[in-house]
């Protein structure tokens, strides 16, 4: 059983790609805004626990 998706992030500066979970963007949002409080930054796409792992949500969530 899943515990968690990992989503791909590609760079396209270097060469490679690394997996990353929805916690790790979630956290880095948070330290950006304590950083720079006057900074827009996007909002990230909810938390849901229902569901999560179905392949319809994990699309509508890498696109937002």
């Amino acid at each position: 059983m899943k515990k968690f998706v990992a989503y791909n992030v590609n760079s396209n500066k270097q060469q490679g790609s690394v997996d990353r979970r929805y916690k790790h963007f979630d956290w880095l949002s948070i330290r950006i805004e304590e950083q720079f409080p006057c900074c827009f930054t996007p909002k990230l796409p909810e938390k849901q626990s229902a569901g999560r792992f179905e392949e319809d949500f994990v699309k509508r969530r890498q696109v937002l």
